[in-house]
């Protein structure tokens, strides 16, 4: 069961998310799912949606200028925080996107 849930893509999960599985699965489920949760579902599926249209800009090779790569990084690590705050210690201290952002030209 492990491997089949691992192997579900981005926009799956996007689309779980969506208002119309709130009460048949979110409404009971959003806690076992989020433990850290400090909001909504509504919250989880934007910050979802974000992220997913984020790497659909960039698996199309479309532009990124004017977007906050910043804030980009920071909804991706608060969505792994709602699941596990230790995985989410873990990817910022491995991550090499802070000192790569800042070396960016401005």
């Amino acid at each position: 069961m492990d491997q089949i849930v691992a192997s579900l893509m981005l926009g799956f999960w996007a689309a779980m998310l969506k208002r119309e599985y709130n009460e048949p699965i979110w409404d009971h489920e959003v806690g076992n799912a989020f433990p850290h949760l400090n909001g909504s579902i509504r919250d989880v599926s934007a910050a979802v949606n974000a992220i997913q249209d984020l790497r659909n800009r960039i698996f199309h090779h479309e532009p990124l200028i004017g977007r906050s790569l910043s804030e980009d990084y920071g909804r991706i690590t608060k969505v792994i925080g709602w699941i596990c705050p230790e995985t989410r210690k873990w990817v910022r201290h491995h991550s090499s996107f802070p000192s790569v952002i800042r070396q960016r030209p401005r």
